[in-house]
């Protein structure tokens, strides 16, 4: 198998970021939050992300992750991405590869309305286990990782990341219609709602080289 593109890597695209406050019973299990971060969550407020991004070191791809909250870990407390599902191959082996981050291969269905809606659908071997559509609105206002330091900590295969990322675009608020989703693979949102829902529009992104680091004993 090819090696995937090295760190950094530079991305452009769209997407949308949910803040959420999650309740343990919907993240505190292994489908979603792995073993080496079990009972270390400090912090419940959390992030879904629906990207698409329209250009990569692999091409154009779709993406949707899920940061459960601020864990408490060794090399100090920091956001951990635990679920992740791309729809490209190579994305799935360059973000295990370079980052430690857990990508799974599914397919989306990504669907930009005339009326400012985009429906989104992800599946698995054609079971569709998240269905949503979020409508953005509003005046657009610059917004940037500059100001803001954003940890990221992965662990995989026995090798820990730091993981350490950059980047602007323009945001507008969104609102997130009915949510559906199969808590066998993701975070079962059905029952609550993000304080805050944005669209993020005409980013750049780079996620850099990680400072790598043995995975804690346990």
């Amino acid at each position: 198998m090819q090696l995937p593109p090295p760190a950094p890597w530079r991305l452009q695209g769209q997407g949308f970021i949910l803040l959420y406050k999650f309740l343990s019973q919907i993240v505190d299990n292994e489908i979603i939050t792995p073993s080496w971060l079990q009972k270390k969550r400090r912090l419940p407020w959390g992030f879904v992300m629906f990207v698409k991004y329209e250009d990569s070191p692999v091409g154009p791809y779709y993406e949707l992750l899920l940061i459960p909250g601020w864990f408490r870990h060794d090399k100090g407390s920091a956001f951990a991405i635990t679920k992740i599902y791309v729809s490209s191959e190579a994305s799935v082996l360059g973000g295990r590869v370079n980052w430690g981050i857990p990508k799974e291969l599914a397919d989306f269905n990504w669907q930009a309305n005339a009326n400012g809606s985009t429906d989104i659908q992800v599946s698995v071997n054609e079971h569709k286990f998240l269905t949503t559509s979020i409508q953005a609105s509003g005046w657009s206002f610059p917004v940037g990782t500059g100001l803001v330091r954003i940890p990221l900590v992965q662990e995989l295969d026995g090798q820990g990341f730091r993981v350490r990322f950059r980047g602007q675009g323009r945001a507008r608020r969104a609102r997130v219609g009915t949510m559906q989703t199969d808590a066998g693979f993701f975070a079962d949102l059905q029952a609550i709602q993000p304080l805050i829902s944005l669209e993020i529009s005409t980013f750049h992104l780079e996620f850099l080289q990680p400072a790598l680091f043995p995975a804690e004993t346990r």
